[in-house]
């Protein structure tokens, strides 16, 4: 989708909900677009999500980088990218964002980097994040079938 149209659409979209222009405000939108967009494999959806995470992520919005990193896990778009993931990712862990950390750590496990993906995922456990913990406790089990 051109950039033009996809910030036409997004404002339009923001204007439609009483939404203000704010990088929380675009996060929200993104979220709304990313479920179904991944669910039916809605390359347009995607883009219009991938766009509102970027605006936020751009104005250092930690969830809005979260969410911009995770998109660069999925390949709607024909950018899976995990240098990317891990770029932003980063970013938001850094300002104590528990997705971030745990986009971070799954950015890690895909990467084979063992030790900063436990890290990661731990630090995201430990502030409540429950994809963490059960991400912690698949690997547990695996490496116990291992030895």
């Amino acid at each position: 989708m051109d950039k033009n149209l996809l910030e036409t659409v997004t404002k339009a979209t923001l204007i439609e909900l009483g939404l203000p222009d704010t990088p929380a405000s675009y996060v929200d939108l993104g979220a709304k677009f990313i479920v179904p967009a991944l669910q039916n494999s809605n390359a347009d959806q995607f883009s219009i999500a991938k766009y509102c995470y970027r605006v936020a992520a751009e104005a250092g919005y930690a969830e809005g980088q979260a969410g911009l990193g995770s998109t660069y896990m999925h390949d709607l778009d024909g950018e899976k990218d995990f240098e990317q993931v891990e770029y932003w990712a980063k970013k938001a862990a850094d300002q104590g964002n528990l997705n971030g950390m745990y986009g971070l750590g799954t950015c890690y496990c895909i990467k084979g980097d063992n030790i900063n993906a436990v890290y990661w995922l731990l630090k995201a456990a430990d502030g409540g994040h429950p994809q963490a913990a059960e991400t912690l406790e698949i690997i547990k089990k695996l490496s116990n079938f291992r030895n």
